[in-house]
């Protein structure tokens, strides 16, 4: 499962709001002709049944391991507190995710 989700970021809008996030990078945010912003899904389990269903269905996983996966992990996170789910998508986001801009 992938905690993290990546967002382009090109108008100016956009760029706007970006900087109220990452208010240290407003040369390379406001200068670049894109942005390219990793951000930690808090709720990525939500959608595990959604995403290990296609790689089951794509041949990349067998059911099995889907189902061990899934019964494994969704419990866990359930568990998790909110602070929790955040350090975990950290690692999993390389410890930098929250920092993880890229600029064109």
């Amino acid at each position: 499962m992938q905690p993290r989700r990546f967002v382009i970021i090109e108008s100016r809008e956009a760029k706007e709001k970006l900087l109220e996030l990452a208010p240290f990078n407003a040369t390379q945010v406001t200068t670049s002709s894109a942005v390219i912003a990793m951000f930690g899904d808090l709720q990525f389990v939500d959608r595990a049944d959604d995403i290990d269903s296609q790689s089951v269905e794509l041949g990349f996983m067998p059911r099995e391991m889907k189902d061990k996966m899934l019964s494994t992990i969704v419990p866990l996170f359930d568990r998790f507190t909110v602070q929790d789910k955040r350090e975990s998508v950290m690692v999993d986001g390389g410890r930098k995710i929250a920092s993880g801009i890229s600029f064109l």
